[in-house]
């Protein structure tokens, strides 16, 4: 396996992840299946891109989109009111009470390629995918299922923030007793907690780069004054920020 690249600690804006060490993958380790307990019997992932419920009453099958290549159900959760999620390379599907959704770019997520998924101490749902490690509150989850279309806002942890996604060859991600959330994949274990995130408070400064009235430019390095009547007004500006390269 190639070695992922290290990152400063010091430049990251969110607490840091961890890199706990190399993982190899067995020369017999193949397509595991993931299995999760419910009330009512086990909902299981095979390799036919198709989820079910086993129980003593007859099974069931759910579809899914499959319009990418591999498109199989990586990781799949049952919650204890019965919720099914299960990741997917064309976002997150979900079973709840009988109603099916999916949860997707369409919806604010940054992308829909989704490895692993868990839920915090504070029901927030994390996203393991492909794009970073993508964070949910329950909020806003609960919107989503009141409204299949509605666009959440979601917080993204990314490369320049120390994360390392990737496709695991088993559940790519766990919640420890302790609150902390880890997240592996073929080369790399992270861990987050969730309960002693350091968010940077302090507001960037702004510079104004231009100025436009009119659809005529102003320099910025003097008092401007604008003419009259000025009815279009584009102002471009930059927040500098250095916590992130």
């Amino acid at each position: 396996m190639g070695r992922g690249k290290r990152f400063a600690p010091h430049a990251l804006p969110y607490p840091r992840f961890r890199r706990q060490r190399r993982i190899s993958r067995p020369a017999h380790a193949g397509r595991a299946q993931n299995r999760s307990r419910s009330s009512r019997g086990h909902m299981v992932r095979t390799d036919q891109r198709r989820s079910g419920s086993v129980s003593e009453r007859p099974s069931r099958s759910f579809s899914y989109p499959r319009d990418k290549p591999r498109n199989s159900v990586e990781q799949l959760t049952v919650s204890s009111d019965g919720t099914v999620l299960g990741s997917t390379r064309t976002g997150v599907i979900a079973w709840k009470k009988g109603k099916q959704q999916t949860l997707m770019v369409s919806n604010g997520l940054p992308c829909d390629s989704v490895f692993a998924h868990v839920f915090d101490s504070h029901d927030s749902l994390w996203l393991y995918a492909a794009c970073g490690l993508i964070d949910i509150t329950s909020a806003e989850l609960q919107e989503w299922w009141q409204n299949p279309k509605a666009k959440l806002l979601t917080r993204t942890l990314d490369t320049f923030d120390g994360a390392h996604p990737a496709e695991s060859f088993f559940n790519g991600a766990a919640r420890t007793p302790d609150g902390r959330l880890w997240f592996v994949n073929s080369s790399v274990v992270q861990m987050i907690d969730p309960a002693h995130m350091a968010l940077n408070g302090l507001v960037p400064p702004v510079r104004i780069e231009k100025l436009i009235a009119d659809r005529k430019s102003y320099s910025t390095l003097n008092y401007i004054r604008l003419p009259p009547l000025t009815r279009d007004l584009e102002i471009d500006y930059t927040g500098l920020s250095f916590t992130v390269p």
